[in-house]
């Protein structure tokens, strides 16, 4: 079951969404596509993960965070990032 993306995250998204499609209107890359994206960007440290610290200017409260980190290691993995984004497949 998904969760629902807090508010301002969700927000935050749409502005990284909307940049990303700005870049790509001739593209025809898939959302999904462009969501991992968004998570490379917000992967500030290349770390193949989202941490706290990462998630913050996004938007994500460190409450929020955690009741999207399923396996509660203090950082977003893409398979949960994926899993509070909607998928081309809704």
């Amino acid at each position: 079951m998904k969760k629902t993306l807090p508010f301002v995250f969700a927000i935050s998204l749409a502005g990284f969404a909307t940049a990303s499609m700005a870049q790509d209107m001739n593209n025809a890359e898939s959302q999904d596509e462009r969501y991992k994206r968004m998570f490379n960007q917000l992967d500030t440290d290349g770390s193949s993960t989202i941490d706290k610290a990462e998630a913050e200017p996004a938007g994500l409260s460190a409450e929020d965070f955690d009741q999207l980190d399923r396996n509660a290691d203090g950082e977003l993995d893409i398979d949960e990032f994926l899993q509070v984004v909607p998928s081309d497949s809704q």
